[in-house]
């Protein structure tokens, strides 16, 4: 079992000091090295300064509901039906809540699809998986989460055989003719940090101490951890960030809310937990009752799952944003569509639509966030599809 690194609050360092320490991670080993955090200097933020109330402002902006995708170019002619795309799907619970909108949009364009499993504590399996795909002649090839660093190797042999790769969810990546996306890429983590950032100092009027809850491994997860800390550090000089980096295999394994807990017993000046995988801090509200802090901290966080967003809706969780999971599989088809038409377009494919979620806010717990509802017949219409 590896241990959390686990770093104390030190003045303003630059937010990038773990980067070399991340790049290194692609093993999903953990790294032993203490990563980076952050606390304002010693002038005081009082809750109605113009910082807060800016702050307020936008948080209050992502309060309401999107109603239109970050897609607006359809396509050139409806999608030729019968070609094929293989999605290489992972054990974690966020890769078949992908698939879900992977098989909506194959289905809505025609397309065969065929599904290839992979393990993400296993990496080398990505790689079996890889070679696997080619077999099926598909017109493309979709992945979410690992690291590039662990599947360039497999890129030589795609681009051979005119094959482009979509990846996603695994945070900075080189794109060229042959990886062509980035499904929730850097621009939506960085987006969604600066989100929670503005609601924590806005909730705290200018006083809180946040325990960011990193898994760095994943750099899809560091880039919202990277731009939650940094977007703090810019806007109040008397908020605190100390960080949490705790390995994929202790995420994964339930090992985060211990590790939680051990650092709000050894720092009582924490009041707020926020966290970079709404998943890996299920049930954070009953072991923090069960160690006597209950009430202690506000829960907040990225990637809501059904469990975080309806502790938000009963108040034992604060805010979270949800997982466009389902929209990002169609955003997966529809970079493969504008490939192949010869389109130009944007690797990302927009930013996925985002809210914040708190309790005043009206919104129905689920396991993806499928908003704007009618995202379906928004690609159709894009798509030229009746």
């Amino acid at each position: 079992m590896t241990s959390p690194v686990r770093t104390g609050v030190i003045a303003r360092p630059k937010v990038f000091a773990a980067l070399s320490c991340a790049l290194l991670m692609v093993i999903l080993s953990a790294c032993s090295s203490p990563g980076s955090s952050a606390s304002g200097g010693s002038a005081s933020t009082s809750a109605s300064s113009p910082g807060v109330k800016a702050a307020q402002a936008v948080a209050a902006t992502w309060e309401k509901a999107p109603t239109q995708l970050g897609l607006t170019q359809p396509l050139k002619a409806a999608p030729p039906s019968g070609k094929t795309f293989v999605w290489l799907n992972c054990e974690l619970s966020a890769c078949a809540q992908i698939l879900v909108g992977v098989r909506q949009a194959a289905s809505a364009a025609g397309w065969n699809l065929k599904v290839v499993q992979y393990q993400q504590a296993n990496p080398a399996t990505v790689l079996s998986a890889f070679r696997l795909a080619l077999n099926y002649h598909p017109t493309a090839v979709g992945l979410s989460g690992l690291p590039e660093a662990v599947w360039s190797s497999i890129i030589p042999s795609y681009k051979k055989a005119g094959v482009p790769i979509v990846a996603g969810y695994v945070g900075p990546l080189a794109l060229n003719s042959t990886v062509i996306g980035n499904i929730s890429g850097p621009p939506d983590g960085v987006k969604t940090g600066q989100i929670l950032a503005n609601w924590f100092i806005a909730d705290s009027g200018g006083q809180g101490h946040a325990l960011n809850v990193r898994t760095d491994e994943l750099p899809y997860l560091k880039t919202f951890s990277d731009a939650f800390q940094a977007d703090v550090q810019k806007q109040c000089r008397s908020c605190s960030v100390t960080n949490l980096n705790m390995s994929v295999a202790d995420a994964t394994g339930g090992k985060v809310n211990s590790a939680i807990v051990a650092d709000l017993q050894r720092n009582p000046s924490i009041n707020y937990v926020v966290a970079t995988e709404g998943p890996f801090i299920g049930g954070l509200p009953a072991a923090l009752s069960a160690a006597g802090l209950s009430g202690k901290v506000k829960i907040a966080g990225e990637n809501g799952d059904v469990e975080n967003l309806t502790d938000v809706k009963s108040g034992t969780e604060a805010a979270f944003t949800g997982a466009s999971l389902h929209i990002g599989g169609w955003q997966y088809l529809d970079i493969a569509l504008r490939h192949a038409e010869g389109m130009t377009f944007n690797p990302y494919d927009g930013i996925q639509p985002k809210q914040l979620l708190t309790k005043s806010v009206q919104f129905s717990p689920a396991a993806d966030y499928d908003v704007p509802a009618n995202y379906p017949q928004q690609f159709r219409k894009l798509w030229k599809l009746p």
